[in-house]
């Protein structure tokens, strides 16, 4: 053993002596395979040191998986197939015990089976994962001859009459492997092996050339033409960044890991040498070109394969008549067709516009085809991007019917989207470093124009009517759908990205001579194509200059329709935590209320006085019902101008007949369900106390109530009527009691029986299940003294805690200021909170010295719940 032992040591100390070598500067080529010549030796060694000699024509050790790849990272598994043969004796099954029991003793990794030829014929038939490993064997010791037999019988049992289905099935993994790596949690944080155009793509690649021509090697597949020298350098390329990625991931984590978690983005990405620029981060510089990697390899291993399989194609699909598209195109079996290049050369326009027939005939490129378009574009002359057959062949394409991302995504890849459009080269590849956008740039803005052009076609109509009902009101779809793709166009230019991004629409649209009307609407939509979310989601609905001050920024109805569909599509193209049923409903809340002031034209103050007016008539005779004339014109006496114009009369008659609990219970809570699951409508009544909305949002937060909206009224009466819009991840059955819970214990914390405080901190302590590694979010505090004739409005944005509501509003009411609003919007890793307030004594804030007092404040309290909840 203690030989053993020595050998162990010296494995150790060479993994070191690599690790050093990574971390000078050694290629990912190098390590690997030094790495895995490492591992063989060690292997062979063991081996020889434990297998008596009558045992050694027994069995043949055969690294197969990564291993047999030569693509050892320093903690990756030792995938070794024992090779027996019939009828192995005791003494090899006792040493293979001993053999597999040594590297448990010594802490590597080994993915090890023990099966004959039989065995493994077998296993490859029924099980497609291990089949694939044992495609790239390598021998390592033992009977040689042994070895080759199973190479020989793997070939002429499985491979050779089964090629085509194993191709077929190849193909098949990957298209299934890339639907899995697609959910939002792997485009946020990737997986370099598994993930869309990882190393397994290219894997794949190799897989497919193992079994069509029983070889390889990527020069050989740039001989024989199916890799274009320019696609074989890009492998080359793409597999060394990731084994460098790789190799100093496993360095970073200690283990195999090939996840690219946020943990260790930043630090990679300095390791590789990227650098912080005016213009973008260096983790997002680094996560670029990552992307920017593992795009061209989902596409290059689709072209290949399309390549290897476009003669098997015929075999599987029933002959067509040859369809002419044009002089040079034309459509056959499934695919577009152009005969050569100058096609292409004569007529730019035609690069886009097979792309169209393509979409309409449900068909694809050929192999050719794309190698033709791809040619033509890079020896073009003249730019695309004043060509104005070109801009009318895009606006074609934008608006043909059917699923235009797997194109848009191909004219990225090919280079074409980048010549029509330059500044789109800004947002190639772009990642956001956040939870929050699970795409990069590009492709969310292609996902937008699909979001649009799902809702044009109804395919929302039941769980959204009003916005399907908008979508096809909507006549120069066009003129939406260039703003959905040129939206987020700043993002690769500068702040604020929604000024940059309208400035290059312009010159884009200046180019391309659109008329000037129509111009004006794509450029505002893109500068302000976050309006009605931000105003939905931060400001006061029921404040009437709010709803003026926004419907005269946008002017007229058919701009406001398209801001609302661009509105919907943004957010879903964005990723589940943009988009929820609570913001959709507050945008449509929002929409609904502009529509009707810019139909009806309602600006005046003249206008708001008339509908205050009828208001309390309309209450006067509704009360009547239930109230003598005394008792309800004191209940008008006490209820503001405000309330009366954005309450519902029948919400009204509500609240009057739920205060009158108050004699019986200190505080009452109703509780109404809300759409979608677990959210509620709470309505608190009671009597206004010194920081009583930083006692509702503690209660609330104790019980796992995340508040999403709260309005505050106070009464003449001094009787408080707060709203609460909450949601919770509790269970449904637990939600009685929950309810219970939270009644009890706000009525103690207005008493002054219980420290929230004290209690919050205990409950949201951090725990060994507290995600540390999210992108760092910056704090910033925003104060806006002109949005609202009666409050301050201060928005705080910053990184989310579990009792960051309740320790904002205790700070406030520490500051001598009363809450009537509050806004909450929460991401995974930032929310933003917007508070609606007014000194004690009623106005708003209105010197510099109390303004900078109030931020500073607030500023502390953020950096200290931080501290703490860390």
């Amino acid at each position: 053993m203690g030989k053993l032992k020595n050998k162990m040591i010296d494995l150790v100390k060479e993994r070191e002596r690599l690790i050093k070598a990574h971390l000078a500067g050694a290629s990912g080529k190098e390590i690997v395979l030094k790495y895995t010549n490492l591992v063989d030796n060690f292997v062979k060694e063991l081996w020889e040191s434990l297998a008596p000699a009558e045992v050694t024509n027994e069995v043949a050790l055969v690294a197969i998986g990564g291993y047999g790849r030569q693509e050892m990272s320093f903690y990756s598994d030792v995938d070794l197939l024992l090779l027996h043969v019939e009828k192995p004796s005791a003494l090899l099954q006792e040493t293979i015990v001993s053999f597999i029991q040594s590297f448990w003793d010594y802490k590597l990794k080994l993915d090890h089976s023990f099966r004959t030829i039989e065995e493994c014929l077998q296993v490859a038939k029924g099980n497609f994962s291990a089949f694939m490993s044992m495609l790239t064997p390598r021998f390592l010791t033992g009977n040689r001859s042994l070895f080759n037999l199973f190479v020989q019988t793997l070939n002429i049992k499985i491979v050779a009459p089964r090629r085509e289905e194993v191709l077929r099935e190849i193909w098949k993994e990957r298209e299934e492997r890339h639907v899995q790596y697609s959910s939002h949690t792997y485009l946020l944080e990737p997986n370099i092996k598994e993930g869309v155009g990882g190393l397994r793509d290219i894997h794949n690649l190799k897989w497919a050339a193992i079994v069509a021509f029983g070889h390889e090697g990527l020069h050989f597949l740039w001989v024989s033409g199916l890799l274009s020298s320019e696609e074989k350098e890009c492998l080359e390329e793409t597999m060394e960044f990731l084994w460098q990625v790789r190799n100093h991931l496993h360095y970073l984590s200690g283990r195999e890991d090939d996840k690219l978690s946020f943990a260790y983005q930043e630090k990679i990405a300095r390791f590789l040498g990227f650098k912080d620029t005016p213009s973008i981060k260096a983790v997002e510089d680094f996560m670029r070109t990552f992307f920017s990697h593992t795009f061209s390899i989902k596409h290059i291993t689709r072209l290949f394969f399309n390549r290897l399989l476009e003669e098997n194609r015929k075999k599987y699909f029933s002959p067509y008549r040859v369809q002419p598209l044009t002089q040079g195109v034309y459509f056959h079996n499934g695919q577009i067709r152009v005969v050569d290049e100058e096609v292409f050369l004569r007529q730019p326009a035609l690069l886009v516009q097979v792309y169209t027939w393509a979409v309409r005939l449900g068909a694809i490129l050929s192999s050719d085809t794309q190698h033709l378009l791809h040619r033509a574009v890079t020896d073009l002359k003249t730019p695309l991007c004043n060509d104005l057959n070109v801009r009318d062949a895009f606006l074609e394409f934008l608006t043909t019917q059917g699923d235009l991302l797997p194109f848009l995504e191909d004219m990225t890849y090919q280079g074409l989207l980048c010549n029509i459009f330059p500044e789109w080269q800004k947002v190639c590849h772009l990642p956001q470093h956040n939870v929050y956008h699970v795409y990069t740039v590009d492709l969310h803005a292609f996902h937008t124009v699909e979001e649009v052009k799902r809702l044009k076609q109804g395919k929302y109509k039941n769980k959204y009517p009003i916005f399907t009902e908008v979508a096809k009101a909507i006549d120069k779809i066009e003129i939406l759908l260039l703003a959905a793709l040129f939206h987020d166009l700043g993002k690769g230019i500068g702040c604020p990205h929604e000024e940059t991004g309208a400035q290059a629409a312009e010159q884009i649209l200046k180019r391309w001579q659109f008329p000037t009307e129509d111009k004006e609407t794509i450029v505002w939509l893109v500068r302000h194509h976050l309006l009605l979310s931000h105003i939905a989601q931060r400001r006061d609905l029921e404040e009437e200059k709010i709803i003026i001050d926004t419907a005269q920024e946008i002017g007229d109805v058919e701009r406001l329709q398209m801001l609302y569909v661009l509105s919907f599509a943004d957010a879903k193209a964005t990723g589940p935590r943009a988009f929820t049923e609570w913001k959709m409903a507050l945008i449509t809340d929002l929409f609904l209320k502009l529509q009707r002031l810019l139909e009806k034209g309602e600006f005046s103050q003249a206008d708001i006085w008339d509908k205050l007016h009828r208001a309390r008539e309309a209450l006067v005779i509704k009360l009547r019902e239930f109230f003598p004339d005394k008792e309800i014109y004191r209940y008008l006496d006490i209820l503001s101008p405000r309330y009366l114009l954005n309450t519902p009369i029948e919400e009204i008659v509500f609240h009057l007949d739920l205060i009158r609990t108050l004699n019986v219970k200190p505080v009452v809570l109703h509780w109404e369900k809300s759409f979608p699951t677990n959210h509620y409508k709470v309505t608190i009544a009671t009597w206004d106390t010194p920081g009583l909305f930083a006692k509702i949002a503690g209660s609330f937060s104790l019980n796992g109530f995340n508040i999403l909206n709260a309005q505050a009224h106070t009464w003449r009466n001094k009787i408080a009527l707060d709203t609460l819009w909450v949601n919770t991840k509790g269970e449904n059955y637990q939600i009685d009691r929950k309810k219970q819970k939270v009644e009890k214990d706000l009525c103690r914390a207005i008493k002054g029986e219980i420290d929230l405080e004290k209690l919050l901190a205990v409950k949201y302590r951090p725990g060994i299940f507290t995600r540390r590694d999210l992108p760092p979010v910056s704090t910033e505090i925003k104060i806006d003294n002109e949005s609202s004739d009666f409050y301050t409005i201060i928005e705080i944005y910053t990184a989310d805690k579990p009792i960051l509501l309740f320790k904002l509003a205790q700070c406030l009411f520490k500051l001598g200021l009363n809450i009537h609003l509050a806004k909450v919007s929460t991401r995974l890793d930032q929310v933003v909170d917007v508070f609606y307030v007014e000194e004690k004594k009623g106005g708003k804030i209105d010197t510099p010295e109390r303004l900078k007092e109030i931020k500073k404040a607030l500023e502390k309290t953020i950096l200290e719940t931080n501290s703490r909840c860390s």
